[in-house]
């Protein structure tokens, strides 16, 4: 009796890493499989801004269709090359997914489209230096609108306010004139039906 306990005993333990083993392997699977599906999104979002003709700094993202843990990121940006210090466009794509941990692991990929012509350089400096003063310019004007807004909105709020009040005292006033006519009504009514 006791070898076969020890016996069922050792089958147990076998069974329980067996079943560890293979729980580990699955999740290994799964993750492998989402991590394949990530980097297929990815590289298909270049492939499709390589085939481009002309491409410009842009920025989209989304969700996989099929899995929507998979949030996915593209972008072309354009930056200095740090040895030359020569100006170059790139496409990053990325793809982020949680692994069974929880935590958010990145797949990226990117691809240097091609060096800027001095020109090109010019163009996009301009560019941001123009937004730049409009963000400038736009964040004082609402700035100052708000501002504006909020003074105006007091004075309207102050003549509402003692509109209210001169409407208030005459209506309470006209509301005691009312009320002293309809007590002496009912008290007419009232000498009628009593002297009755």
């Amino acid at each position: 009796m006791i070898e076969v306990s020890v016996a069922l005993i050792i089958l147990g333990m076998l069974a329980a890493t067996v079943l560890v083993i293979i729980n580990k392997a699955v999740d290994t699977v799964v993750v492998w499989q989402t991590k394949m599906e990530a980097f297929e999104i990815i590289r298909e979002n270049m492939e499709q801004l390589l085939a481009k003709s002309s491409v410009s700094d842009m920025l989209e993202y989304g969700t996989s269709e099929t899995n929507p843990d998979i949030t996915w990121e593209t972008t072309v940006e354009s930056f200095y090359e740090p040895i030359t210090n020569k100006m170059w466009v790139r496409a990053v794509c990325s793809a982020e997914f949680p692994d069974p941990n929880g935590e958010q692991q990145k797949i990226e990929l990117t691809q240097w489209l091609t060096g800027l012509s001095q020109k090109q350089i010019m163009q996009i400096l301009e560019q941001k230096q123009k937004l730049a003063e409009y963000e400038a310019q736009f964040g004082d004007a609402n700035g100052a609108n708000y501002q504006e807004n909020l003074e105006s909105q007091d004075s309207s709020q102050r003549d509402t306010q003692q509109q209210d009040s001169r409407t208030n005292s005459e209506s309470q006033s006209s509301d005691s004139a009312g009320d002293a006519e309809l007590q002496k009504f009912l008290e007419e009514v009232r000498k009628r039906e009593t002297g009755n």
